[in-house]
């Protein structure tokens, strides 16, 4: 019998150890960071007293981590299920709570019902059946591209006309808010994010380097 109880920051490890054993079971390799999870569980808005659940067997080893996060003030709400592999039934005790959840979410937001996403590998089919069981049906598919170089690349010279600028600078901050969230306004899964709370985002992930953020004006 598995003993469900609340994350906190100081279980990050123990979920990155899970969900890497999960990720190598079906990729053949970890597809997040500790960083990454750091970063999940630090995000604004996130509560983890109400939002997420830990699942650890009679050994103390934890095999189970689950959440249901809101997107802003709408009704969509991002949610998933790990459960370590090779353990039987415990995904089917984890998601009722998880749907639950994002039900009282969108309630929350004075949302009639929730739009609820889960990412699914294409090689999970396992998981993907799991899903499907509980309503879920296949909504759009994101690949990742990947290019490797043998050394240093030297960036283009801009477009006449164009100027470029380093996140280092809140105005330019507020500029780049402003195109990502016009320019994916009609993307798959987009919820409006107000600047303050975009930023607070990015900040409590410990690889964010603004530096790496480019405004391109032109004229």
């Amino acid at each position: 019998m598995h003993h469900f109880s609340r994350p906190g920051a100081g279980d990050a490890p123990a979920i990155h150890e899970l969900s890497a054993a999960c990720d190598t079971e079906v990729l053949g390799r970890p597809d997040l960071t500790l960083d990454d999870i750091a970063g999940e569980l630090a995000e604004p808005g996130f509560d983890l007293d109400s939002d997420a659940w830990l699942a650890h067997g009679p050994d103390g080893r934890l095999d189970g981590w689950a959440w249901a996060r809101r997107q802003g003030a709408s009704e969509i709400v991002d949610a998933d299920v790990i459960v370590r592999p090779g353990v039987a039934g415990l995904a089917e005790r984890l998601w009722p709570l998880v749907l639950e959840r994002a039900g009282a979410l969108a309630r929350e937001a004075g949302h009639p019902a929730a739009v609820t996403d889960v990412g699914v590998y294409r090689a999970d089919r396992a998981k993907q059946a799991l899903v499907t069981g509980y309503g879920f049906a296949a909504a759009t598919s994101f690949h990742r591209m990947r290019v490797d170089f043998d050394g240093p690349v030297e960036p283009p010279e801009p477009p006449p006309g164009v100027t470029l600028h380093g996140g280092q600078n809140e105005q330019v901050r507020r500029e780049a808010h402003e195109v990502y969230q016009e320019g994916f306004a009609d993307h798959f899964g987009h919820a409006y994010v107000d600047y303050d709370r975009w930023y607070a985002r990015r900040q409590a992930i410990p690889t964010t380097d603004w530096s790496q953020l480019t405004l391109a004006r032109v004229d």
